[in-house]
């Protein structure tokens, strides 16, 4: 009989939900919207990420926001992150959301996302009496970004 393979991110994200919904925080979440899912090199990023406390007020110590991504320096590729803390300290009321706006400034020498370069946003809140709920999303780095809009004329 063969074995299955799964994933360990999915089941700590299983384990975390079930232990979460035990102590009245199963519906506590974090999500991340990107709203500018291409961008080039010395660009901005914007996103949104939004926390929900879940069933019972909730104090949210911090929500932990980070950028990572692939620059090129010196003929190599290094590692680029940029993390950021907010919020501390904020009290969430039973199912209030926090929505926090996020616009982030991507390098100029940041690696091509044809060229390999892995981009994006990885977000966590701590919040008092739940194991951090967390939420991540990716994002393109291109050299040519074609903006489009209704009615209006692309510059090349």
């Amino acid at each position: 009989m063969p074995k299955e393979k799964f994933k360990l991110s999915d089941t700590v994200q299983f384990l975390t939900r079930q232990i979460n919904a035990v102590v009245g925080a199963k519906d506590a979440s974090v999500e991340i919207e990107v709203g500018t899912p291409s961008v080039r090199p010395g660009g901005e990023v914007e996103a949104s990420v939004k926390v929900v406390g879940g069933e019972k007020e909730r104090v949210l110590d911090a929500l932990v926001i980070g950028l990572s991504g692939k620059v090129q320096q010196d003929g190599k590729w290094r590692a680029y992150t940029e993390t950021v803390e907010v919020g501390q300290g904020t009290k969430l009321e039973a199912e209030q959301q926090l929505v926090v706006p996020v616009v982030i400034y991507i390098p100029e020498d940041a690696v091509l996302s044809e060229d390999g370069g892995q981009w994006g946003f990885e977000a966590r809140a701590v919040l008092d009496r739940v194991i951090d709920p967390r939420a991540e999303a990716s994002f393109e780095v291109a050299g040519e970004v074609i903006e489009s809009s209704a009615g209006a004329d692309t510059e090349e």
